[in-house]
Order: structure tokens, then C-alpha cells, then sequence
């Protein structure tokens, strides 16, 4: 019988054919892997487009308006929200409350700010915004970009101002003690904080210079807004009273003013029925206990000294007037010469050249005894170390 073969016999190529058919299989396999994956994703890219075409997006830089304040190169800026535009934007024809209430809430949580500061026109200007994103997630919007960049422009050279119109300088006192006060008059909320201080407040004499600044430099006024020349000025103590220092600078009227004075001062005291004119120029206690009828007769101007300090460093006092007089005070059949002395102080000259001498209290400037000579020493003499004496005719 014959042998019956099922099959082939295998051939050398057979391994080549089977690898060949194989690739071929899995290669479409593979084709329609990636198709089945492309199409999932498309499938996915438009079910987001889909959400998010059901949520409304809002950029905030449509509702965020710059608002500079300073001068150009000092300014800042201050970012405002415009809320009510952006809830309009939002709201649309909403007529749902729960979802316009999203809206308002949303809109009413945002904020910007910019960080720089010393600002000038064409700077790039970082804007950051903040907004409650708990609220846009509730109220369906989606929101641009938390910070975006703008250029600074519009800045202002600012307000031209005279820094010290409204600044008074007022020179007190007599030189060369003289004082200055410096009084800031401005109106403005800002400008009437500005301190003004002078480099010396007391010790001025007339001619001294008196520089006055202020406590806030140019930039400082710059950053709000105002433009300004200099923050300080000087002024010339020259309108100043001074202390009279020469015999020459007395005024005749002015003491003949006094003399008239201190005259009837001495009829007063004599008239005075409290008071024992004896006692005090005597220290006699006997005086005290006779009858009162004191008055005074024959009251004569004896001489008028002046008195100027030699050392501007020695002595409190610059100068002194003293009048001297004698009278005889009667009292029943008892008279006596007494003889009185009128001490004045600091006498001054006026800035326009008038003699000023302040006295209004004559019964306390005075002092009487019956012994002339222990007077005047004790009143003029003993000052003549440290003053210059001179005699003066009224």
C-alpha cells in the first residue's frame, strides 16, 4: 500500500513567510488601537468644550481701572474694581436669584493691587488680582489672569506750589536776645502736617540769618502730588529792636516822660496816709508812731545816669537809667532832705529808631534814704566796674 503524506514538506522560507504574516496582523491591530484612542479623546475634548461653553469667563482687566496719585517719577498707583460693571457683565438677563446672587458675590470679591512704587510714565506695572475662586467656582465663571502687565501713562507733572506762601516768620524780642516763631498757615490736609524749623530759635541779633526747612524733602511732596522749587528759605533778621548801648540813642520826650512820672510818684508816696515815706528812707521806728501829715516840697532833679555794659558776656542786664532827686519831706514841724533814686532797665531802640523803656509799677522801683552817698553807691556806683557811667541832660 501506499504511504498517503498529509501536508508539505516544510521549507527553508517557511519561518520567514510565518514572521512576515504575523507583523502584518499585529500591525493592524495596533492601527486600530490608536484609532479607538483618538476617538476616546476627541469624545473628551468635546465634552470639556461643551462645559465650559455652559460657564461664562470674565477677564479682569475689563473692570480694573489704574488711578495714579504723585507726580511723574514719585507716583503710585491704586487699582479699582469696578464691582457693579463687572456684576452687569455677569448677571446678562439673568432672572434666576441663586445664580445672580453667585454673580454678586463673585464680583464684590475682587481686588487688584500693583506693587511698585516711585513711579514714572512708560514703567511696566505688575497687576495682581485677587478674587474669592471658592465664588467663581459656585457661580459657573471661570476667570482670566491672576496678574497681567500695563505701562504707567497720564502721570502728572503735579501742582506747582511756593512752599513757604502760607508759612509766617515772625521775629520776637530784642537783639541780641532775639527769638524767632514759625507758624505753618496751610489749609490742606497734607501740606498743614508739614513741619517748618528754623536752624536758631532764640539768641538772634539784628543782621543773623535764619534758615527755615522743611521736615518732607522734594520727594516726599512729590508722592503726593505737589511740585515744589526748594524746602527751605532763609530770613534776615532785620527789623529788630536792640538794646540801647550809647548815651545818644535816648530819646529827650521819652524822659522827660519819666522824670514827670517819678515826680508825682514821690507826692504820692508822701500823700499816701498808709504809708510813712520818714520811716522807710530813716529806718527810724519812731516815725511810725507820729501823726501822718506827710508831704514833700522843693522836688528836684538832681541828675540822670546812663548806664551801658562794657562785656556783652558779663551781667544779665544791658543797660540802665537811674534818676536821681532830693525833696524835703515835711511832717508837722519834723523836715527832712531825702533824697531818691529811680532805677529803669533795658531800654531799646525800635527798628524804625524810636526809644522804648517799659515801666509801670514806679512805686517799686525806687529807693530813698537820707544818706546820699550810700545811696548812689548802692544804685550806681557799684556797678561801675562792669558799665560804662554817662550823664545825660533832659
Amino acid at each position: 500500500m501506499k504511504e498517503i503524506k498529509y501536508g508539505r514538506t516544510p521549507q527553508k522560507d517557511d519561518e520567514s513567510r510565518f514572521k512576515k504574516f504575523a507583523d502584518k496582523y499585529f500591525e493592524a491591530g495596533e492601527r486600530t488601537t490608536y484609532i479607538a484612542v483618538a476617538a476616546v479623546m476627541a469624545c473628551l475634548v468635546v465634552v470639556i468644550i461643551a462645559w465650559l461653553l455652559g460657564r461664562k469667563h470674565i477677564d479682569p482687566e475689563d473692570f480694573i481701572e489704574i488711578k495714579y496719585s504723585g507726580t511723574d517719577g514719585y507716583a503710585s498707583a491704586e487699582c479699582v474694581v469696578d464691582a457693579e460693571k463687572l456684576y452687569k457683565s455677569l448677571a446678562g438677563k439673568e432672572v434666576n436669584m441663586e445664580k445672580l446672587t453667585a454673580y454678586r458675590k463673585l464680583a464684590e470679591s475682587f481686588s487688584a493691587s500693583v506693587e511698585q512704587s516711585d513711579i514714572s510714565n512708560g514703567d511696566k506695572l505688575t497687576v495682581y488680582v485677587e478674587y474669592d475662586e471658592q465664588a467663581a467656582k459656585d457661580a459657573g465663571v471661570t476667570v482670566g489672569k491672576k496678574q497681567y502687565n500695563v505701562r504707567a501713562k497720564n502721570i502728572g507733572s503735579g501742582e506747582k506750589i511756593d512752599l513757604f506762601s502760607n508759612v509766617e516768620v515772625v521775629f520776637g524780642g530784642i537783639s541780641p536776645e532775639a527769638y524767632v516763631i514759625v507758624t505753618n498757615n496751610w489749609d490742606n490736609e497734607y501740606l498743614s502736617q508739614l513741619e517748618f524749623k528754623p536752624d536758631k530759635t532764640s539768641g538772634i541779633k539784628t543782621g543773623d540769618t535764619v534758615r527755615v526747612s522743611c521736615t518732607a524733602d522734594k520727594s516726599d511732596l512729590s508722592r503726593h502730588g505737589y511740585a515744589v522749587d526748594v524746602t527751605e528759605q532763609t530770613y534776615i533778621a532785620d527789623r529788630l529792636s536792640s538794646y540801647a548801648s550809647d548815651a545818644g540813642d535816648l530819646d529827650t520826650e521819652v524822659l522827660r516822660e519819666l522824670d514827670t512820672a517819678c515826680r508825682d510818684t514821690i507826692a504820692a508816696e508822701t500823700e499816701d496816709m498808709t504809708f510813712r515815706l520818714m520811716y522807710r528812707a530813716t529806718g527810724d521806728e519812731s516815725y511810725l508812731y507820729m501823726p501822718n501829715d506827710e508831704h514833700a516840697e522843693n522836688v528836684s532833679l538832681t541828675g540822670v545816669k546812663f548806664l551801658s555794659r562794657k562785656n556783652a558776656l558779663e551781667g544779665s542786664v544791658d543797660n540802665y537809667i537811674y534818676y536821681l532827686y532830693s525833696a524835703e519831706i515835711v511832717n508837722g514841724d519834723d523836715r527832712h532832705e531825702v533824697y531818691f533814686v529811680f532805677e529803669f532797665s533795658q531800654g531799646y531802640v525800635t527798628y524804625d529808631g524810636k526809644f522804648r523803656i517799659a515801666n509801670d509799677d514806679y512805686k517799686n522801683i525806687y529807693k530813698c534814704s537820707t544818706d546820699y552817698e550810700q545811696l548812689f553807691q548802692s544804685s550806681v556806683g557799684d556797678k561801675a566796674d562792669m558799665y560804662n557811667i554817662f550823664d545825660v541832660n533832659i
